[in-house]
């Protein structure tokens, strides 16, 4: 009995999205080439290890797989233009999708029957981790259809399985206040500014004194957004103008060190300061954006500006708005009063 000796292996440890870690072995510096994984039953050193690795090292002459498609999908400009907190979430998925298909001949992707066979493979997960599966692997086909690569999409349709309705979630202007008493300066004014701006927490952290302009009518910040690439222009509230004129540096929001936040660890952090609190527990960062919506009303938005920034039409700006001021007692008659108003005039 004797040890072979194995060279050139890339180990890579992880955590899956349902919370169990695993770790990985590749080739190192060679793309597709993972040849095992901690919840396979090979164990490392079998001889069926061996044979893994031993394929893997071989260079492969199949360009017709899945797993040869998806690595040019990774090298697409399509792959490329995401936002970097999609694409982490994209490759974690990709993970999975090479388990189950990386093999497969592209042939598999032109039958019919491949759509039961992608929807059972969808439904070992469960609500919103089943609707990202399916989107992922969906988008992978959409791709290769669209560049003469698979002939016919048979996996359209299919989502759905996880309805997210967040409405009815808003900070308070008193949550607000109260995180402002009770955390660090650094997290109540993120906050604050999130709930000013409507911002999303990915355009919040590069928020810059840069995107401020002055306008005949104010102070209005216009930045790119992340999510869908619009510029958009945001009149500049009291409250908002005070956290930008406070900011030392050209960075608006900065964590405790001085130093650009990450979006995950901003978030983070918001609801750290919220347990802290003993506030309600289904508040997120990310739901500032309706509070923002009826103090950008104030502060001088209209509502097709609304609609166009939140991604609502016109009549479904004014229900959220009502529905948002109805939610926060401290605003709701001076807000319906405005929004009355408004609708009048049109």
């Amino acid at each position: 009995m004797f040890k072979v000796r194995l060279t050139g292996i890339n180990r890579v440890k992880a955590r899956l999205a349902d919370g169990t870690r695993v770790e990985y072995h590749s080739i190192r510096g060679a793309k597709d080439s993972r040849f095992w994984k901690s919840t396979d039953t090979i164990k490392i050193g079998s001889p069926e290890y061996l044979a893994a690795y031993q394929g893997a090292k071989r260079p492969s002459t199949d360009g017709d797989t899945f797993g040869k498609l998806i690595i040019d999908y990774l090298d697409s400009g399509e792959f490329r233009k995401l936002a970097p907190r999609t694409k982490a979430d994209y490759r974690r998925w990709i993970d999975h999708i090479r388990d189950r298909f990386a093999s497969a001949p592209l042939a598999v992707f032109e039958n019919p029957k491949v759509r039961q066979a992608a929807l059972k493979w969808r439904d070992q997960w469960n609500g919103k981790n089943a609707e990202y599966a399916w989107t992922v692997l969906r988008r992978i086909v959409s791709w290769a259809v669209d560049r003469g690569k698979i002939g016919n999409h048979y996996l359209r349709g299919g989502g759905g399985l996880y309805k997210s309705d967040r409405a009815d979630i808003i900070w308070t202007e008193q949550e607000i206040v109260t995180i402002g008493q009770e955390a660090p300066s650094y997290i109540s004014r993120a906050l604050r500014a999130a709930a000013e701006t409507g911002l999303r927490p990915g355009d919040l952290i590069r928020l810059s004194k840069n995107h401020i302009l002055t306008t005949p009518n104010g102070r209005r910040i216009q930045i790119r957004t992340n999510k869908k690439n619009r510029m958009a222009s945001i009149p500049v509230t009291q409250k908002m103008a005070e956290i930008i004129d406070s900011a030392p540096g050209l960075i608006i929001l900065t964590n405790s060190r001085g130093l650009t936040w990450t979006e995950g660890a901003l978030s983070k952090a918001v609801t750290r300061a919220r347990r802290a609190a003993n506030l309600r527990e289904e508040l997120r960062l990310y739901d500032a954006r309706g509070s923002a919506a009826t103090r950008l009303l104030f502060a001088g938005a209209t509502l097709s500006e609304l609609a166009v920034y939140m991604g609502w039409s016109p009549k479904t700006a004014a229900e959220m708005i009502e529905k948002y001021a109805a939610l926060d007692p401290a605003m709701a008659d001076s807000v319906l009063v405005k929004l009355t108003r408004l609708e009048d005039k049109t």
